[in-house]
């Protein structure tokens, strides 16, 4: 059984030790790092799909200026789903997210305490657990790259050591499921680490097995690798399968990596506090991450360690890991050699094996991902070069006891100066409020960037336009001559219950009429008319899905689902985790099983909490209102019922273009009072937050159009007319409405009355 032992004390130790790097973590605002804010939003667009009751949203459709990305069908999920977690709790999305990289870094502590604890002992693991901590690439995951997924990915390496070790030394089925369990949640957490890592792991075993001689716990060790691929088969198959429909297949077998790789005598950094960016070796521009001197010392003093292990008479079973100082011989030979191979993975000498492999390596994009594996060995190696100083001081006297206590705290303290003097802590002036999709969009467009990524790696194949003016008209836009409409051509619409990944509507034409999306083409989208599943395809330099509707009226109903490979890949996981749910029960019995039904309760009721009042799906108002037979409006949706002084209005608007346009007209949306005498709130600008002009909207087309507008706090209590409509935006000329009732003097769409309530 795991269980907690008095040695354990030593965990409080191991946090206090890790504490310091996670404080400045908790100042005010955001990491200004190089995809904090990518994750930000991304935890925001995973919140909104579980409060809409997606619990796994493949697809972001708010992403990409609204376009939709399948980011969680090829980016590992499960930091996401740590954040939420903390969310869930109470805090906002920038608290939970700092929460989740303290978290990382605590966590990593602790497990690479106690898997070396096994191995070398309590005091020198507590030094490999500083070490690994501490080590600059560790740090500059949280605070220069905030790269979300590859920092904690750092919690599921020692862990997966621990519970291979704990399985060869003869454990029992409690760690064949931890093996399996945290083997998952590193493929759940950052693949390219898995990646790397998983030869490690193999390695690994194979020492341990030839060392123990124990083939059936070998053999229950690489079954539990196996099980824990199959429990995250869910995730790794569609990508797989379907990372060809992306532009993240360009990256595969793309020779990228060249430029990152460092020479041999730009690789150590000799500064005594490691520097970071913009000091970082290769340049801003082409950076790599150099290996500290003190490393490096240590690395050679673990070489020599190595050979006066080797060169020291050997005991009979002194190979075996556990007894030490013989037992070290093999297990650091194995961390020296993933020292050195890591580290020659990151030189240019390893051009050669990169050209080799690069149809399998080349989506790391970055060698000095392999400093990952650095950190690890260099951690080990630490700690065995004081499990043997443990040795030779045994039975010489107190005073060398405290010399090796002495030695070890001075090095935590000169390796913490070293990772934390000179990291950049720059914190963005950002508040829980600024966390919107709007600002997703604005952060984008400035960096000609496209759905919260880089290199536009989401971003469908069937997309031709340049993700740097997909928020922009067209370049090549053509003057068009408006044409005036019969009956005929224009359809009507009216809107049923709309979802995350869902949408209903009746269509109505007495002509074939071709129905577009504002969502790009992608597999997985499905149409069905009348019940029956409709052939789509994209249309247009933005790949719109679309579909062609025969004369008459159809029910149409659009939703994300599965495709082959996802039906297969969830199949095969929730197989898998009935099995292992199966095993815990045989083994556990009702111990297992009151854990596992406590823990389900608990999250459910988390859950629960947290998205109510289960409003899975909205009704839009209906409105059709069709404006100089260009654009038609379809009808709106407010964000609440009832408004009060102060208070933000979500107004979001259906529109359908009737033919494309040569002019970008601007929406208005006001708030007047019953007299219209006094426009009290009001939101002006081009339609989808500023990056869905009109001229890109294609004939048949139907877009979401969400404006804010803000109440004034002395806004008094009682019924307000809002209005909407479109203008030119040089002559501030309203377009014309030709839908019979609906005309007004100055071409204003009466949408309704909105109550304003007393606070």
């Amino acid at each position: 059984m795991i269980t907690l032992r008095r040695s354990d004390f030593n965990f409080l130790w191991v946090l206090l030790l890790a504490l310091p790097a996670t404080i400045p973590l908790f100042q005010n605002g955001f990491l200004d790092s190089h995809d904090g804010l990518f994750h930000l939003y991304r935890l925001q667009a995973l919140d909104e799909a579980i409060r809409a009751g997606v619990f796994y949203p493949r697809w972001f459709p708010q992403f990409a200026y609204g376009y939709g990305h399948p980011v969680l069908n090829y980016y590992s999920p499960l930091t996401y789903y740590v954040a939420q977690l903390f969310h869930i709790l109470g805090p906002g999305y920038i608290l939970s997210l700092k929460l989740t990289f303290a978290a990382g870094l605590l966590l990593s502590a602790a497990f690479m305490y106690l898997y070396t604890r096994r191995v070398v002992g309590r005091f020198p693991a507590l030094l490999a657990a500083g070490v690994y901590t501490y080590f600059p690439y560790h740090l500059a995951d949280t605070y220069l790259r905030g790269a979300l997924a590859e920092a904690f990915a750092f919690v599921f390496l020692p862990l997966c050591l621990w519970a291979m070790h704990r399985q060869m030394a003869g454990g029992n089925m409690r760690y064949f499921v931890l093996l399996c369990l945290s083997f998952a949640g590193l493929i759940l957490t950052h693949n390219l680490t898995a990646l790397i890592f998983t030869p490690v792991l193999l390695g690994y075993l194979a020492l341990n097995w030839f060392l123990t001689g124990r083939g059936r716990a070998g053999t229950l060790a690489l079954a539990s690798l196996a099980v824990g691929v199959l429990l995250a088969t869910f995730y790794w198959l569609p990508v797989l399968m379907e990372t060809r429909y992306v532009g993240l297949a360009a990256n595969i077998g793309a020779p990228g990596y060249e430029r990152h790789l460092a020479a041999p005598t730009e690789f150590l950094s000799f500064s005594p506090l490691f520097a970071y960016p913009p000091d970082l070796g290769g340049g801003v521009d082409n950076p790599f991450y150099p290996l500290g001197v003190i490393y490096a010392l240590l690395l050679l003093a673990g070489v020599g360690l190595l050979g006066w292990l080797w060169a020291r008479p050997r005991e009979r079973g002194s190979d075996v890991p556990g007894s030490v100082p013989g037992g070290l011989r093999w297990p650091l030979f194995f961390f020296l050699m993933v020292a050195v191979i890591s580290i020659f993975m990151m030189l240019n000498w390893s051009l050669p094996v990169w050209r080799l492999t690069q149809g399998l390596l080349a989506s790391l994009q970055y060698p000095w991902r392999f400093m990952t594996l650095t950190t690890l060995a260099v951690a080990v190696v630490t700690a065995s070069l004081f499990t043997l100083a443990r040795d030779r001081t045994q039975g010489a006297g107190p005073w060398r006891t405290w010399l090796q206590y002495t030695l070890g705290v001075g090095l935590i303290v000169i390796l913490m100066f070293h990772g934390l003097g000179e990291l950049p802590m720059l914190m963005l002036p950002l508040e829980e409020d600024q966390v919107t999709v709007q600002r997703m969009w604005e952060e984008d467009f400035a960096a000609r960037q496209i759905g919260a990524t880089w290199t536009a790696e989401y971003v469908p194949i069937w997309v031709k336009a340049d993700r740097s003016v997909v928020g922009l008209p067209p370049p090549d836009l053509e003057q068009l001559e408006t044409r005036d409409l019969s009956p005929e051509e224009i359809p009507e619409v009216e809107l049923g219950l709309q979802g995350q990944l869902s949408s209903w509507m009746r269509v109505k034409s007495p002509q074939e009429f071709t129905l577009r999306f504002h969502t790009f083409y992608f597999p997985g989208w499905r149409v069905y008319l009348d019940g029956t599943e409709a052939p789509v395809y994209p249309s247009g330099d933005l790949a719109l899905l679309s579909v062609d509707l025969p004369p008459g009226e159809h029910q149409v109903l659009l939703r994300f689902e599965d495709t082959g490979p996802r039906l297969v890949g969830n199949l095969i996981s929730m197989l898998t985790a009935l099995g292992l749910m199966a095993l815990a029960l045989f083994r556990w019995r009702w111990k297992a099983a009151l854990a596992v039904v406590i823990l389900g309760v608990v999250l459910a009721v988390l859950v629960a909490w947290h998205i109510r009042p289960f409003d899975f799906q909205t009704q839009p108002r209906q409105k059709e209102v069709n404006l100089e037979d260009q654009v038609k409006l379809l009808g709106y949706d407010l964000d609440r019922e009832t408004y009060g002084p102060g208070d933000g209005m979500g107004v979001t608007l259906y529109w359908l273009g009737l033919q494309e346009m040569s002019q970008n007209y601007k929406v208005f949306v006001h708030l007047m009072d019953e007299g219209q005498t006094t426009m009290w709130a009001q939101h002006d600008g081009d339609p989808g937050g500023g990056f869905t002009p009109t001229t890109r909207w294609l004939e048949g087309e139907v877009v979401l159009d969400l404006h804010t507008l803000t109440l004034p706090r002395e806004t008094p209590p009682g019924t307000y007319k809002l209005f909407t409509g479109m203008y030119e935006w040089e002559t501030v000329r309203n377009l014309t409405i030709l839908t019979p009732g609906e005309a007004t003097a100055n071409n204003r769409i009466l949408l309704g009355e909105v109550e304003v309530v007393a606070p």
